[in-house]
Order: structure tokens, then sequence, then C-alpha cells
């Protein structure tokens, strides 16, 4: 009885497994028909040069320095100033002292931490660990402007393992890769109950894209990952 008690009490005491969320991906802009697997990087750079604009405005430049020697289109910033922090992403890039924004922002000497989104076509690119915990996939296109929408898929795998779509599933024997097909904005989120080290999403546009990457012709696509 004195056994079972002590059992008891470690397992109450014993501290809950803490749920980890982060962002996959942040407001992305798809232009390939070809599959891409995107990633943005666990942590965030910081440059030491100030930012500014004039006004309200998407045109984000330097007040000294090259803040943006290696900041590219898509990657992720966390722009503050005065205790105000503002999260923007990169739509264009016209030198290492002058970007364009998505949306626009007012900031007259402000800091600059950014995240690298790394996205590639291959088995190695665009994985996230899922720690063998189970967890959630929120897929959220935000912005859609492509001839035959957006195609995505989801797939996991084990350490060392060859990848499998767990979603949309596939019915055994087939094995060629299929699609949840987005033609209007929407989101959705996909349970992963099963212990596998790893995951990513892949995302094609469905036949061809606008032609244009600025305000309304981007698409829009957050992924984010909560771990339970």
């Amino acid at each position: 009885m004195k056994k079972l008690l002590v059992l008891i009490a470690v397992l109450l005491a014993a501290p809950a497994l803490a749920q980890d969320k982060r962002d996959v991906t942040y407001e992305v802009d798809y232009d390939s028909a070809t599959e891409t697997f995107c990633l943005l990087d666990t942590t965030q750079a910081t440059t030491s040069a100030p930012v500014q604009t004039s006004g309200s405005s998407t045109t984000l430049t330097a007040v000294s320095g090259s803040p943006f020697s290696e900041v590219a289109v898509n990657d992720k910033l966390i722009i503050s100033q005065g205790g105000t922090s503002y999260t923007r992403v990169v739509s264009a890039r016209a030198s290492a002292t002058s970007i364009t924004l998505d949306v626009a922002v007012n900031v007259t000497s402000a800091s600059l931490k950014y995240q690298k989104l790394r996205c590639g076509t291959t088995t190695a690119d665009g994985w996230f660990a899922m720690s063998r915990r189970a967890g959630t996939i929120d897929i959220n296109v935000g912005q859609l402007n492509v001839t035959g929408g957006l195609d995505v898929r989801v797939q996991c795998a084990a350490t060392g393992g060859q990848p499998r779509q767990v979603y949309p599933a596939l019915t055994p024997p087939t094995s060629t890769a299929s699609y949840i097909n987005f033609t209007a904005v929407g989101g959705m989120a996909v349970g992963i109950p099963d212990p596998w080290d790893k995951c990513r999403v892949g995302i094609k546009i469905g036949s061809a894209d606008d032609g244009g990457d600025l305000t309304t012709n981007q698409e829009r696509v957050t992924i984010k990952l909560e771990l339970r």
C-alpha cells in the first residue's frame, strides 16, 4: 500500500510534458509548380544596423550599415522600436540597404531580427522535428492568387526511413502522391497521432502563378506546429 501511495505521489508531482509551438513557415509566397518544402530557422539572427521607413511605407531602408546583407525574399522579420514589435516578411530585396515588406510599417530607428526561410525540392528539404510526439500541423492560406489553386500534402518519416505521406491518407496499394487543393483562402489542422521523428509539408501551385509577387498578388501561407 505504501509503495502504491509513493507511486501516485511521484506521478502527481511529475511535471506535465510541455507543449511546444513554432512557426514552420510564415506568410510564404509560393511560385512554383514543382512541389517545394520550406522551413524557417528555429533561431532568430540579429543585425546591429538600425532600420527605418519614410512614414508608413513598405520600403524599409538602412539608417546605417548593411542590415539586409543576409536577408532574402520570404524571410520573416521582427522589427522593434519603443517596446513595440512588428512581424513582417520580405517581399523583395533591392540591396543590402533596402527591401520591400509585405505590409507597411512606420519606424524611424528600429532594431531588426530575422529568420531565414530555407526551401528545396529534394527528399532532404523542409523537415521539422516531431521528437516522436503527437502534434498538430496547422496550415493556413491567408491569401491566394494562382491558377489551379495550391496543392498541399504532409509527409512524415522515422530517422533513416523513407518519407511517408500521412495526409491526405493513401489507400494501399496506392503510392502516388496526392494533394488537398486550396482554390480559396482557408485552412486545415492535420493531427499527427503516431510517433514520427520528423514531418514536412509539400506545397506547389496547381497550374500557374499570377506573375506578380507584391501585395495582393502574393500567396500567403503560414504553417504552425504544436507538439503535445
